[in-house]
């Protein structure tokens, strides 16, 4: 097995009084964002303002999808990209490309189901997550 253990940033809202867990990475080895944690969501995804920051075009021979959101259904392209995070890098990475609607200026992105289905093993502490896969 192979273990990979990756520092997380957890932000309280103070109003909603709710919490994010975040992960630092890097896109295309041009950009660095924060990705939130969402196990809930099927997709990986970046902002749009990201996105057009970082250079990454959506795939214009693929028609945008329909995705269900906490927020309602939104229309989104797709990109592929490489991404690392922490000691993991996931080459040719396919991503959604969406409208975040402003919803959180410090997000870059969101790593989905699709990116948790790579690996065996996942936990979390209070400062890292910890992922592990067979070789």
């Amino acid at each position: 097995m192979t273990k990979h253990i990756v520092p997380i940033i957890e932000y309280t809202d103070p109003i909603r009084k709710t919490c994010q867990l975040f992960v630092v990475a890097m896109v295309n080895k041009k950009g660095v964002g924060q990705f939130l944690i969402d196990t809930g969501a099927s997709f990986t995804a970046i902002s749009d303002d990201a996105a057009a920051r970082w250079g990454i075009v959506p795939d214009a021979s693929r028609e945008p999808v329909e995705v269900m959101t906490a927020g309602g259904r939104i229309q989104a392209n797709t990109a592929n990209v490489n991404l690392i995070i922490g000691d993991i890098e996931l080459s040719n990475m396919e991503v959604l490309v969406c409208d975040f609607n402003g919803k959180d200026i410090m997000m870059a992105g969101l790593l989905g189901a699709d990116f948790f289905r790579r690996f065996q093993t996942i936990a979390f502490n209070k400062t890292s997550m910890e992922l592990e896969t067979h070789v």
